[in-house]
């Protein structure tokens, strides 16, 4: 929520559907104005200083801009990103910073023609939920998130017109660990379960004969985020007719998979997605992995009590096994949930919001050939949400084809 620092009449709330209100009477009544910008969820909202006219919102799909006062919008950049904190310079309505959920802090210096990471010293992964700026010295700005509380240097604000089909050259911040020149992230697939589902590129799997049909389903149980997420065991002859909270099943072995997909020309690659589980320990596991023939995935394995949702980053140059996937031009991923024939636990595996991206740009260029590797997967002891460990799960001949 904000109020418009000239004219205390106009107030701006962000919300799940129809994400962006107006009230034209200090908040007393709002209404939806959404033009441009959909249906799309806002987390953040943000007011340029300079000018008051300018206001940027961060949504579930990157970043949007309006010049009047919110009555229309238009996409400026992060497309993909769940934007969670935003925050303008004071002197310029065109620098803007944006907390990412999983990717730490950002930058643009042409109102969202182009963005650079600034996160030096926030640690990978984490993600940024609130900012502070300091609007007196305009020389400092604070960044909470999943990692604590880190202190930013701002940049000098830089002379940029606002944004046209040609954008200017963003300039640097000193303080910024920036994305090498020339790379881009690029989104392969994603998925938040608020549209039909299974989508393309998109399979489930029964792969367990003679223990009820059980396939990964959209439901409105446990979302992370929207009004959806993906269940283990939420679909399907047996599974759609399972109530929120029920149990799973014994001898579950259900699969979503996606692929192939290429690597060829990757710099980096990654799969983030928020995940939640309960399960018995040691025995019905929620898995994620890759695989490079369809059918044998390597990856991560968690069981026990993880009954809060958390954020995962499964790297994709680094898979047990498998080793670095770059390069490699059919790759594959999939979650899996695997049940034992006795003991069943509350409603088992979920998956949310999962963005699967590759970096690309000049240094994908002459990659060496994967090499396998063994990244360290032994059980972590103390980790509040179960024991980790690494293993290999075959989709094999499923009793069912993928479907």
């Amino acid at each position: 929520m904000a109020f418009d620092p000239s004219n205390g009449n106009n107030a701006y709330a962000g919300a799940n559907a129809q994400g962006f209100y107006r009230s034209l009477d200090g908040g007393q009544t709002f209404f939806a104005s959404n033009n441009g910008l959909g249906n799309l969820q806002v987390w953040a909202i943000a007011i340029s200083p300079a000018n008051p006219a300018v206001v940027y919102a961060g949504t579930s799909n990157g970043v949007f801009r309006s010049a009047d006062r919110g009555a229309n919008w238009q996409p400026a950049g992060l497309s993909g990103q769940v934007v969670r904190a935003l925050a303008v310079h004071p002197q310029n309505a065109n620098q803007v910073y944006a907390g990412l959920k999983n990717e730490r802090v950002w930058l643009t210096n042409n109102g969202g023609a182009s963005w650079q990471n600034a996160s030096a010293g926030i640690p990978v992964g984490a993600s940024v939920y609130a900012f502070s700026l300091d609007a007196t010295q305009c020389n400092a700005l604070l960044a909470g998130g999943s990692r604590g509380v880190y202190r930013l240097s701002l940049s000098a604000p830089v002379a940029t017109p606002t944004p046209t089909a040609t954008a200017p050259t963003p300039t640097a911040t000193p303080t910024a660990t920036a994305t090498p020149p020339g790379q881009t992230w690029v989104t392969i697939t994603s998925e938040n379960f608020e549209g039909p589902f299974p989508r393309a590129g998109w399979q489930v799997a029964d792969n367990q004969s003679g223990a009820g049909e059980y396939y990964w389903g959209k439901r409105a149980c446990r979302p992370f985020s929207g009004s959806y997420s993906g269940w283990a065991v939420g679909a399907g002859a047996d599974g759609q007719s399972l109530g929120c909270g029920a149990n799973y099943a014994n001898n579950t072995f259900s699969w979503l998979i996606y692929g192939p997909f290429s690597l060829v020309d990757a710099a980096d690659a990654e799969l983030l997605f928020q995940r939640w589980y309960n399960s018995e320990p040691g025995y019905d596991i929620a898995f994620w992995g890759a695989s490079l023939d369809g059918e044998d995935f390597s990856g991560v394995a968690r069981s026990g009590n993880g009954q809060n949702w958390l954020a995962e980053n499964f790297d994709l140059t680094n898979v047990y096994q498998l080793g670095d996937l770059r390069g490699q031009p059919n790759v594959w991923i999939a979650f899996v949930f695997d049940t034992d024939e006795s003991v069943t636990y509350p409603e088992g595996f979920y998956v949310d919001d999962i963005v699967l991206r590759k970096q690309t740009g000049d240094l994908a260029a002459g990659l060496a050939a994967p090499a396998a590797g063994n990244p360290a997967c032994a059980d972590e002891a103390g980790q509040p949400d179960g024991a980790r460990q690494c293993t290999t799960l075959s989709l094999l001949r499923p009793a069912r084809p993928p479907r």
